[in-house]
């Protein structure tokens, strides 16, 4: 075994006990060395996993205070629209106000203007009307006079009464028209007199899809105006333009 232990001196000068080791103990080592690689990478893996796992917890508690986050800011937005509606109507309801006012004088109440307001408020939103419009109507109608009567150039009664000198006949064909029920409730009414007036007003505005001759047509009458339309002759503007007038004024008094 001479050669033997030249062979292990040479390793042991050159390449150290570590691989000597290794030849004579080979397999032990192998055993020993998968096992710690092994466990080694077990804890690495666990540990890892762990990391993702706490990770993913994070990740998702995140998502949820981002989730609370964005209700909690879309409700913000939400009352700060409902806050700005609030303000809107207000505004609107005292710019209603005040142009009754400005027509009227002392000639009503307090209250009668702020109940005379609250009908032409809620007749407008209906119908999506400027209410400064439906107040310039009426003041050109009936000069804010409730129990006015319309009159022909006659002198004699037209029919018409009431803040919008709405006809009894008209209200009856707009019901029809509408499908609606004709009402019971006297048409002197100042609500009963604004609510056909306002709905009469549409009716024209859908049938002539323009809101000038919607308007024309509201003091001459429909018939009439479906006449010179298809006669190709111009339709007289002097109401109109007076409607027009009181609308303009109190939009750049009052706003």
């Amino acid at each position: 075994m001479h050669w033997w232990n030249r062979a292990t001196q040479f390793l042991r000068d050159w390449i150290g006990d570590g691989i000597l080791f290794s030849v004579r103990r080979g397999l032990w080592l192998s055993r020993l060395s998968a096992a710690i690689v092994m466990v080694v990478v077990t804890i690495l893996y666990g540990w890892q996993c762990a990391e993702l796992v706490l990770i993913q917890s994070r990740l998702e508690r995140a998502r949820r205070d981002l989730s609370h986050l964005q209700a909690e800011l879309l409700s913000c937005e939400d009352e700060q629209f409902k806050q700005q509606r609030r303000l809107q109507a207000l505004r609107t309801a005292d710019e209603t106000l005040r142009a009754i006012q400005s027509l009227t004088g002392d000639r009503l109440s307090v209250r009668e203007t702020a109940e005379l307001a609250d009908i032409i408020l809620r007749q407008s939103y209906l119908y999506g009307y400027d209410p400064l419009l439906i107040v310039a109507i009426i003041q050109v109608e009936s000069r804010f006079r409730s129990a006015a009567y319309g009159k022909l150039r006659s002198g004699e009664l037209s029919g018409a009464g009431g803040l919008m000198q709405i006809k009894p006949s008209t209200v009856a064909s707009v019901a029809r028209r509408l499908g609606m029920e004709p009402p019971t409730a006297d048409l002197m009414d100042a609500e009963t007199n604004v609510m056909w007036g306002v709905t009469y007003l549409t009716r024209l505005l859908l049938h002539f899809r323009d809101l000038r001759t919607a308007i024309i047509a509201y003091n001459m009458g429909i018939g009439t105006v479906e006449g010179k339309l298809e006669r190709g002759e111009i339709l007289p503007r002097d109401y109109y333009h007076n409607v027009m007038s009181y609308y303009d004024r109190l939009q750049t008094s009052i706003r």
